[in-house]
């Protein structure tokens, strides 16, 4: 607690930091709700120290987010920035973000008041509204001035490099599993022709790269606790040039079937159409017709391609000795695997039905 407080005086806080508490269940940052204690009023922050394992440039992530957070910023009223974007503050000494003597990198934004996350949504209306946020983030940074944000994490969704790092995982067999998930590994392997289509799209220049936030969980979207509308996208770590099928396909993902991606019975998990029919409609409203036909006729390749290649990334960790993320229990990976691999097979099982609501 005394190191954590310590931390949240070097930023440019209003009032006396006194308390910090564990917040969310994020696989790869440690985060804090803090407290700050101005005269008789206080003031809640988010402090989160951030994964320099995984994210080994915290310059180039950093810069990102305030190119984005700012970009955002200038197009909400001044009283809404705080409750429509992230709003990081800076360090004492004028840093995007602090680096400890440990070599720790630290990060400090304003919490929003009156907000909350789900995990699995359990209305259509959340859904909408989840999906719609992303598209409108989508939108919104289309009109993004400078370079292209830089990758924070290289080939993030390259399928192609993803399928290749599983093979190499499988033939070196390090912690002795690949027999424990023969079969898993077989159906990935057998369906590698998804990942090589996606590619060909965007290497020919048939899609194009637009910035993408890459991880579009309903998580990552802040819901307002009277109206339960989304008000504010989050967890912008892997905001970088992508295409849209990469957002639409996690959010499908994410959202499409009532289940956790962790869950051990397998016989609930599969496409429910409503579900379906929600994040279609919200995602394309919150784009507001920017998209070309090509990109509109590649959501349905991303929605096939998210659970596939989250169950290669869940299997490939699991054969490396699940160094990459969070595990609780043994086999949590592969469990994470089996469930995207459940929900894939029901996708393609639906690919028409699925395909003709897109079409309306």
């Amino acid at each position: 607690m005394n190191e954590l407080l310590g931390i949240a005086q070097r930023f440019m806080i209003d009032g006396q930091a006194v308390e910090a508490k564990p917040l969310g269940n994020g696989h790869l940052h440690k985060t804090y709700l803090l407290t700050a204690k101005q005269g008789s009023a206080q003031n809640h922050y988010v402090l989160q120290e951030v994964n320099t394992l995984v994210f080994k440039d915290p310059d180039a992530l950093m810069e990102n987010i305030h190119r984005v957070t700012t970009h955002l910023a200038a197009k909400l009223p001044p009283a809404e920035v705080r409750r429509r974007t992230m709003a990081f503050i800076r360090t004492r000494d004028g840093g995007l973000y602090l680096k400890d003597e440990q070599g720790k990198c630290w990060r400090l934004c304003w919490y929003v008041q009156g907000s909350y996350t789900v995990e699995v949504p359990k209305t259509t209306r959340q859904i909408y509204q989840s999906a719609r946020a992303f598209g409108d983030f989508l939108k919104n940074l289309a009109d993004l001035d400078g370079p292209p944000l830089k990758e924070t994490i290289p080939d993030f969704h390259n399928g192609v490099k993803r399928y290749q790092r599983l093979t190499e995982a499988i033939q070196k067999d390090k912690v002795g599993r690949v027999k424990e998930a023969r079969p898993e590994a077989d159906l990935i392997l057998n369906n590698a022709n998804i990942f090589e289509k996606m590619a060909e799209w965007i290497w020919t220049g048939a899609l194009p790269l637009r910035n993408t936030h890459n991880d579009t969980k309903v998580n990552n979207v802040l819901f307002d606790k009277a109206t339960d509308e989304a008000i504010c996208v989050i967890d912008l770590d892997t905001v970088m040039p992508g295409v849209a099928a990469y957002d639409f396909g996690d959010q499908v993902r994410t959202t499409v079937s009532e289940s956790e991606e962790d869950q051990t019975d397998l016989s609930g998990i599969a496409v429910q159409m409503d579900r379906f029919e929600a994040i279609a409609k919200g995602y394309l409203d919150g784009a507001a017709g920017m998209l070309t036909d090509i990109e509109i006729e590649s959501l349905m390749l991303g929605a096939k391609m998210f659970p596939l290649i989250m169950a290669t990334r869940f299997l490939t960790d699991f054969f490396e000795g699940d160094w990459y993320f969070s595990t609780h229990r043994p086999g949590h990976n592969l469990d994470r695997c089996r469930t995207q691999l459940t929900l894939f097979e029901s996708i393609c099982r639906n690919e028409k039905q699925m395909a003709a609501v897109l079409g309306k």
